[in-house]
């Protein structure tokens, strides 16, 4: 391996040199002047010597002088690489002196080192023999080299002149910038320190001095952190790198907390100081915290609300959706949150919500063009509204919220944002108008209740004529039939009424503890014969179904209702089915239909039919009287209000499912009883002979039904007192000398009712019986049209022989 002597004063050039010929695959040495390169020379064998020309102690041409006058070293390649001397003179003395090659910097390294090795390629193939000092008289060259040399020398001062003014001039300008920035450092209002990569602080500005005092010799971490070593936290290293870092930090010792940034700054003489910047944010993140703090309060807040809550802010995007807002819409936080789209929550096409009209700070016109007068200024707050609205798109079937929306203001009270709530109301709208239904037909109720009272009475007395008129008419037929048709007329009506009665509630009832299933066994023929031969019949019975307290007579109604009802819907036939069941309800259930509650156990008779079904307007005014979907003479529109009647009159209650379409299904509930049905049956007293002569005291306010009493007992035998009210009455029965055995009275009588008279006649007759007389009642005599048990009661309109039966059977009684 060729070996090489590179000699050059300058490090950097010795480097370059060493990393390209040991690239090149040369072993390298190197010398920093020629006195340096001739003890290696005398030491050590070398092939090559490239040098450079101006170097202390010995500059390169003494060097190659040297070298090729010295016959033990001549044959050593000499190549010279300068930078200096590079014009011709120059090569002239060199190749004088005995130099092989004369190379200028600077030259691209892929061409020096082809230079250097065709140089060498030549000698080895003997084109060229290494050069020898030229034979000519000493002094000649010794005068060339002395002349290039103060030519050097000249060139080298005039540089070094050039060089300090421009230094000079330099330092000044650097002096003036320095000062610049210096001036600008001292008036900034952030601190301002400069630290060494010895943490040596060189510069402190005066804010810097005033938040941690005056800067004496010493390092930064004593200075500022009160700590004898470099803190662990400290950004120095990335910044000597060159990186410029950001970053947050709070001082142990004046409890403050800074925005720092540290930069690099280079320096003159290339090395790199830290500058960092202080800025006092204690206050901006005392209030930034403090923010945080609230808002996060305000979240929690907003979170904790029962009431569905929401918060926009003044470009209308929702900050705040809370999760009874999510349970109300179905939207979840992570849907609408940074989002407009609170209209889409609430309705089918784009329009703003009380909330945006709020932050829009909209006029009343334009409010009132948006919720069309369903909303009022709130009382909360100045600004808010409030109001309520049905959202037919919230749920299955829409919601009535009632909202309340208020603005949201800064400091300078300018509207930031809005917050709006939501109360759903559905459910008391359900009940207000279950409420008002209910007003309305506890209304109606009490009209047809007072009506059919008074046409009882009516009833009574056309009835029980015509059963006189019969038995008085024997041989005259086309009267008979005439008289019995007015009978008829009668007792239709008088069904009429009691269907009004039972409607109202104040139908005389007499219940007794019964099975559904047996009386459903008893009627089933006659409700196949009812609905005819086009509807199929089926019924599902309980096994062990419970008992109930009813009158078998309401029951029956309510079945053949139903019934009557399914037929009329299924006209070109259909299926009927009547299933009965034992349930157990508990407060969930009456909570979820929005009634009072009475949990417990139920029978529930199910009557369900294939017909046309209804619809909600339907189904809403279903059980209103005299409310029809059939025809004109079809049907009286009482039948599903009597069915509603007895159910609540029974302490029961009904449901009705349907859809157009879709058949039809109600549901009729009655409470359970424990009660014994042989320890309530009572024995039925058979009256063979209707007559008698015991003194009966008639005590009616019409007079049209007390003569009718009066005949109709007369025919039987009895001996009769008589009075048209209590007072009257109460002056007749002291007057009287003789017994009174039985006290036939009305109820509901002006100045004095039946039951007071009864209870001031007993005392002076303990022997009298009394009987009732009523076509409803509504006080102590029969509460919640349930009998008192041992009361005589005779329901209005009764026939002749009722009446008859009625009073024997009350005097015959212990």
């Amino acid at each position: 391996m060729m070996k090489i002597l590179i000699v050059d004063d300058d490090p950097n050039g010795l480097y370059m040199l060493e990393v390209m010929l040991k690239g090149s695959g040369y072993e390298v040495a190197s010398a920093t002047n020629g006195a340096e390169a001739l003890k290696k020379l005398n030491a050590e064998d070398f092939d090559v010597i490239i040098s450079d020309i101006l170097m202390p102690v010995m500059d390169g041409f003494q060097l190659c002088r040297k070298v090729k006058g010295n016959k033990n070293l001549n044959h050593i390649l000499f190549i010279f690489y300068t930078a200096t001397y590079t014009d011709e003179k120059d090569e002239e003395l060199a190749l004088k002196m005995g130099a092989d090659k004369f190379i200028r910097k600077p030259v691209e390294p892929d061409e020096f080192i082809k230079i250097v090795q065709g140089v060498i390629r030549d000698v080895e193939k003997g084109k060229i023999k290494p050069g020898k000092a030229a034979s000519g008289p000493e002094k000649e060259v010794l005068k060339l080299y002395n002349e290039r040399l103060v030519k050097k020398l000249e060139k080298k001062m005039l540089a070094i002149e050039r060089e300090i003014t421009e230094r000079k001039l330099a330092e000044e300008g650097l002096q003036f910038e320095r000062n610049k920035v210096v001036n600008i450092l001292e008036s900034m209002a952030d601190g301002v320190y400069i630290v060494n990569q010895q943490y040596d602080i060189e510069y402190a500005n005066p804010v810097l001095k005033k938040e941690f005092g005056a800067v004496e010799e010493g390092k930064c971490y004593e200075y500022l952190h009160d700590r004898k070593e470099v803190c662990p936290w400290c950004k120095n290293q990335e910044v000597f790198a060159g990186k410029t870092v950001r970053w947050e930090w709070h001082s142990t010792k004046n409890q403050k907390t800074y925005d720092l940034i540290d930069t690099p700054l280079i320096n003159p003489d290339g090395s790199i100081s830290k500058l960092e910047i202080f800025r006092d944010i204690t206050d901006r993140k005392q209030a930034r915290e403090a923010l945080q703090k609230s808002e996060l309060k305000l979240k929690q807040a907003i979170q904790g609300n029962s009431f569905p809550t929401f918060i926009i802010d003044n470009n209308h995007i929702i900050t705040h959706w809370n999760k009874a807002c999510e349970s109300l819409t179905g939207f979840s936080a992570s849907e609408v949150v940074g989002t407009k789209k609170q209209w889409l929550v609430f309705y089918a096409e784009e329009r703003p919500v009380m909330a945006d009209v709020i932050v829009d700070e909209a006029t009343e016109k334009e409010i009132a063009g948006y919720y069309e007068g369903k909303y009022n200024k709130s009382i909360l707050t100045e600004g808010a509204y409030e109001g309520e609205d049905f959202f037919p798109d919230l749920g299955e079937k829409g919601k009535w919220l009632f909202f309340t929306a208020a603005p949201l203001k800064d400091q300078e009270e300018k509207i930031i944002g809005a917050i709006e709530t939501f109360r759903d109301i559905t459910e008391q709208k359900k009940l207000e108008a279950q409420l008002a239904q209910s007003q309305k037909m506890e209304a109606i109720g009490m009209l047809a209740g007072g009506i059919a009272h008074d046409f009882n009475n009516l009833l009574t007395v056309i009835i029980g004529n015509a059963q006189l008129a019969l038995m008085d008419v024997i041989k005259d037929e086309s009267l008979r039939k005439e008289i019995e048709e007015i009978k008829k007329a009668g007792n239709k009506a008088a069904a009429l009424t009691r269907q009004l009665l039972a409607f109202s509630r104040k139908q005389i009832v007499r219940p007794e503890i019964l099975d559904i299933n047996e009386l459903l066994t008893d009627i089933e023929k006659m409700l196949g014969r009812l609905i005819g031969e086009d509807i199929e019949l089926l019924t599902i019975p309980e096994p062990e179904l419970w008992q109930v307290e009813i009158d078998s007579g309401q029951i029956e109604q309510v079945i053949m209702n139903l019934a009557v009802n399914a037929r009329d819907a299924m006209p070109q036939g259909g299926k009927l089915t009547i299933e009965t069941a034992n349930v157990e309800l508990d407060d969930t259930y009456f909570r979820i239909r929005c009634v009072e509650s009475a949990p417990g156990h139920y029978v529930v008779l199910t009557v369900s039919d294939t017909g046309s079904g209804m619809d909600k307007e339907t189904r809403e005014h279903i059980f209103e009287p005299f409310f029809t979907t059939k025809e004109v003479d079809k049907g009286t529109g009482l039948g599903l209000s009597t069915v509603y009647g007895i159910a609540k009159q029974n302490n029961g209650f009904i449901w009705v499912y349907s859809e157009p379409g879709q058949g039809t299904t109600f549901k009729v509930y009655l409470p359970e009883v424990k009660k014994d049905a042989d320890m309530e049956k009572k024995e039925q007293t058979h009256v063979d002979d209707l007559g008698g002569s015991e003194t009966v005291f008639i005590v009616e306010d019409d007079d049209v039904l007390r003569k009718l009493l009066q005949e109709v007992l007369q025919n039987y035998g009895y001996r009769l007192l008589v009075a048209e009210n209590g007072e009257d009455a109460l002056r007749v029965g002291k007057e009287h000398e003789g017994p009174i055995h039985l006290l036939l009275t009305d109820v509901v009588m002006p100045k004095m009712g039946g039951k007071k008279l009864a209870e001031r006649l007993q005392p002076l007759y303990p022997q009298m019986k009394v009987i009732y007389m009523s076509g409803y009642t509504d006080n102590a005599i029969v509460r919640h049209g349930v009998l008192e048990p041992g009361l005589n009661f005779l329901e209005k309109p009764f026939t002749p022989e009722d009446l008859a039966r009625k009073v024997g059977k009350a005097l015959r009684s212990e």
